[in-house]
């Protein structure tokens, strides 16, 4: 025994389409609209193939936008939508399982009509759509315009309501996910549209309360942190009933492949996808959100950003004090799923970990406390070890969050005290039984070594320098690899420079003019100040405290000393080598005094003996103080960098069929 699914027809499918935008008006209380909002589609490759060859979705939108002005159907359809929010909460409340269906299908052909219009014409014909008025009469129309108006505000509003309000369960998971694409989709006006003023950015900067973005954005994190899945997500053309509520989903696909002409449908409805699918569009929003807004000098919010302020007063535990003005995540959870999301590889995953950190004082203190901060920062590492012939946006962040770290005293102490079996991706040499300190001091210098053979890159100098300062200054117990790889990074700097200075003395060398300076010559400064940078964190290395614990970075300084003659050749690095030329001597001296310098020893011995020196070592006049510390600053063009960042990661990741083609700018690294 068993049941035979119907099949429902296409056509008539098209035909609802082709009377929405047609110029017949329809009435708010037309049965047209539960027909429309109640059909479930087949996942038919071959017609879903065949519509995108026609340009069903553009041509809809423009037959919808000529006779808006007629039917204004659009308007009607936004007023339906609004209408049955109304009604949603006590929908959810009764399990009405109909009625959440059909409205999570009036979003889904709500969200495709915005995304075209925004890709293919321009945001004056989408904001004009929900200005309709529903009279001919001017002196009504004039009476009536500021409600109408209003309908664009009143949609995103209601939009937020359901994030907020409704709650979420099998019943309403593809309720949200389509919400939470909806609003995706409106937020893309900052990468679609080159006017800097929009209609549907102000109502996200400015007509968004801080209760409500405080409310909106909980709402996400606790989405990101509790990972929700809608576990039941079957496949099905019949419409669902209370039995098969998890059907939602899917019918919305397919609905949604409609728009599209999606050819991969089952592709896009892979269980494990689907299952992190609001998760992971709950972090990408956030990410967005972080970067609307502009600076206000006498606003209470960070830069005008009332979502990142909101993000600012996350609380792990209720205290009298914060009660009301934050909102609480239990941080343990939010720290598991940072560091499996990270561990994935997934960019948005270091982006919202560098975002909490940046704005919350309690997250960074909460994470920077945690005893397994390897199970954090080993991703992270990955991440920066995978840069070779290109540096991704990807590697700049995890380097980014890796200098936040160390601007931290306890934690580049304690990197030194976590013991590490092996690092299996290393690839450059079987790292075993090392300090999750070495790992990060050998990755940084590796980067190094790259960048200066590659790329030449000033960001990744100065940002990988700095965090290398900033743990020099609490090395312990250094391994013998990384502490060669500090000194062997310094020999082949000098070398190039060497090269270099030589190449500009030839005579048959014309440089351009000092304000237009020819590739050697940039190469040179740049290494010059790269090699003076370096110099600087093995001088605040160079304390009895710290050299006490460090008999392999003494050694490894020693092997290497011919450096140091090298160095003593050029007057630009004089100064950097007072401390240096002095600590060198004095192990060299004691040394001599053993006389060991003609007589074979093993590595052993002579760190025995260095180690025995490094006791009776004396405080030299010209050593570096080791309280400077190198911190991160987010410079003030920092949007141009996150914003089409953040929108390369929205296109390859949220499982939307985004027509890149139609952005304003064309910094997006978007995969084909």
């Amino acid at each position: 025994m068993g049941t035979v699914q119907s099949v429902p027809d296409y056509s008539l499918v098209t035909t609802y389409l082709h009377k929405l935008a047609g110029r017949e008006s329809i009435s708010e209380n037309d049965p047209f609209w539960n027909q429309l909002f109640s059909n479930s589609l087949p996942d038919t490759a071959a017609v879903i193939s065949k519509l995108k060859e026609n340009d069903v979705m553009k041509t809809f939108c423009e037959s919808l936008i000529m006779n808006a002005d007629v039917s204004k159907n659009f308007i009607t359809l936004v007023k339906v939508f609004l209408s049955r929010c109304s009604e949603l909460a006590t929908s959810v409340e009764c399990d009405n399982v109909m009625y959440i269906w059909q409205t999570t299908n009036a979003l889904c052909i709500l969200r495709n009509v915005c995304l075209s219009l925004l890709e293919n014409m321009a945001e004056e014909k989408l904001v004009d759509l929900f200005k309709c008025t529903h009279s001919d009469n001017p002196v009504i129309c004039q009476l009536d315009k500021r409600a109408e108006i209003d309908h664009l505000n009143n949609f995103i509003h209601r939009l937020l309501d359901i994030v907020i309000d409704i709650p979420l369960s099998t019943l309403t998971y593809a309720l949200h996910l389509e919400t939470l694409n909806c609003i995706l989709v409106l937020l893309s006006c900052q990468v679609f549209l080159s006017s800097p003023v929009q209609p549907i950015y102000d109502v996200f900067i400015h007509d968004v309360s801080a209760d409500e973005a405080n409310a909106f954005i909980h709402r996400l994190v606790g989405n990101f942190v509790k990972q929700v899945t809608n576990t039941s997500c079957l496949i099905s053309s019949e419409k669902p009933s209370k039995e098969h509520s998890a059907d939602l989903m899917p019918t919305i696909s397919k609905l949604s492949s409609l728009f599209t002409g999606n050819k991969s449908f089952e592709k896009e409805c892979k269980p494990t996808q689907r299952a992190t699918s609001l998760s992971h569009l709950s972090s990408l929003i956030i990410l967005i959100l972080m970067n609307y807004g502009d600076k206000d000098e006498g606003s209470k919010q960070i830069n005008g950003n009332v979502f990142k302020t909101a993000l600012s007063i996350i609380c792990y535990t209720p205290t009298s004090q914060s009660q009301q003005t934050s909102f609480f995540v239990d941080f343990s959870r939010l720290y598991s799923t940072l560091c499996t999301t990270i561990a994935e590889e997934c960019g948005c995953g270091t982006l919202l970990l560098y975002y909490l950190m940046q704005c919350n004082q309690s997250i960074q203190a909460f994470i920077l406390s945690k005893t397994e901060i390897d199970d954090l920062v080993l991703p992270i590492l990955k991440i920066i070890h995978s840069a070779s012939s290109k540096v991704s946006n990807h590697v700049y962040m995890s380097l980014i969050v890796l200098l936040i770290f160390t601007e931290d005293a306890d934690f580049n102490k304690s990197v030194h005290t976590i013991k590490l079996q092996s690092v299996p991706w290393y690839t450059d040499r079987h790292l075993t039984n090392v300090s999750l300190g070495d790992v990060i001091v050998s990755v940084i210098t590796r980067l190094l070594y790259l960048n200066m053979r590659q790329h030449f890159d000033g960001y990744l100098n100065t940002n990988s320098l700095a965090a290398l300062a900033n743990m020099s200054q609490h090395f312990r117990n250094i391994g013998v690899y990384p502490a060669q790889k500090i000194f062997e990074l310094l020999t082949y700097l000098m070398k190039q420079y060497d090269r270099c200075n030589a190449s500009l003395m030839l005579p048959d060398h014309h440089s351009l003019d000092s304000d237009h300076p020819g590739p050697s010559t940039a190469q040179k400064q740049t290494l010059e100040e790269v090699i003076k940078l370096l110099l600087e964190v093995i001088s605040f290395c160079l304390t009895k405290e710290i050299l006490l614990h460090n008999e392999n970075f003494i050694y490894a300084m020693l092997q290497q000393s011919h450096v140091f003659t090298m160095l003593r050749e050029y007057v630009m690095f004089k100064d950097d080598m007072l401390v240096i030329d002095k600590i060198v001597a004095f192990f060299l001296l004691k040394l001599e005094e053993q006389n060991l310098l003609s007589q074979p020893m093993t590595v052993s011995q002579i760190q025995i003996i260095i180690s025995d020196s490094a006791k009776h070592m004396p405080e030299f006049e010209s050593q570096k103080v080791s309280s400077m510390k190198f911190h991160y600053v987010e410079e003030e063009s920092s949007k141009d960098f996150f914003i089409p960042y953040i929108w390369s990661i929205v296109f390859n990741e949220s499982g939307m069929n985004w027509n890149t083609e139609c952005l304003k700018q064309s910094d997006y690294d978007v995969d084909v």
